[in-house]
C-alpha cells in the first residue's frame, strides 16, 4: 500500500477546497481537482482492506470517507463512470463496513450512469449487492446480484463470477438455500487458486457455518 500524502499537502488541497466549496464560488476545475486526487488517494489505499495492511487503509480511508464521498457524487454530477464504477468496485469492504441508505443510494447514483467496463460494473453491483443485504434491502441484494451474475456470463474477467458465488452462497445460509455448501466451496476454492486469501477465507467461514448450523 501506498504511503498516504504528506500532511502538509493534504492539509493545503483540504483549505484550498473548503474555501472554493463553502465559498459557493467553486468552479468545474476546483472540483475536478479534488476528484482527481481523492479518487487517486482512495484507489492507491484500498488494496489495504485485504491485505496485511488492513487496519492502516481503514484508519486512512475512514479520516477521508467525506471527501470520497464528495468525489464520487462530483464523478456521477460529471458522468465520469469508468472513475466513478472503479471507486465504488475499489472500496467494496468500506462501503459494506458503513452500509447503510446512504452509501447504498450513493452505489446506485453510480449504477444509474450509462457505460463503463462489463466487469468492473459487476463488481460495483456485488458491492452495492452486499451493502443492500446489510441495509436489509433482501429484494435490491437479489437484483443487484442477478444483474452482476448476468454480467459475470459475459465477461473474460472470472472474479465477478467468483464473488456471485459467494455471496449467493452467503445468502443461502442466511435464508436456508440447499445450494449454499456448494456455492461457497466453489468460491473458496476458486478464490485460493487466485491466490485471494482475504475471500476465501470468508468463504471458509461460511462453509463453517452451514456446518455448524
Amino acid at each position: 500500500m501506498r504511503p498516504p500524502p504528506e500532511p502538509a499537502l493534504l492539509e493545503t488541497i483540504r483549505h484550498f477546497a473548503a474555501e472554493q466549496l463553502l465559498a459557493g464560488n467553486e468552479s468545474t476545475a476546483a472540483r475536478n481537482a479534488h476528484a482527481q486526487y481523492y479518487v487517486h488517494y482512495a484507489l492507491s489505499v484500498a488494496p489495504g482492506l485485504v491485505g496485511a495492511g488492513v487496519i492502516d487503509a481503514y484508519a486512512a480511508l475512514d479520516r477521508e470517507l467525506d471527501n470520497i464521498c464528495a468525489a464520487r457524487a462530483w464523478l456521477v454530477h460529471t458522468t465520469e463512470t469508468g472513475q466513478a464504477l472503479a471507486l465504488v468496485a475499489a472500496l467494496h469492504p468500506l462501503w459494506t463496513r458503513n452500509a447503510g441508505a446512504e452509501v447504498l443510494n450513493g452505489i446506485e447514483d453510480v449504477l444509474a450512469l450509462d457505460g463503463g467496463e462489463p466487469a468492473e460494473r459487476a463488481r460495483a453491483m456485488l458491492a452495492g449487492a452486499e451493502v443492500a443485504w446489510l441495509a436489509g434491502d433482501l429484494n435490491r441484494n437479489l437484483e443487484l446480484l442477478d444483474g452482476a451474475d448476468e454480467i459475470a456470463k459475459t465477461v473474460a474477467d472470472e472474479e465477478p463470477s467468483m464473488f456471485v458465488d459467494l455471496f449467493r452462497g452467503w445468502r443461502g445460509l442466511l435464508l436456508g438455500d440447499s445450494a449454499t455448501e456448494e456455492l461457497l466451496a466453489s468460491a473458496r476454492d476458486r478464490f485460493r487458486a487466485h491466490e485471494m486469501w482475504y475471500w476465501s477465507a470468508d468463504a471458509l467461514y461460511g462453509l463453517g457455518s452451514a456446518a455448524a448450523g
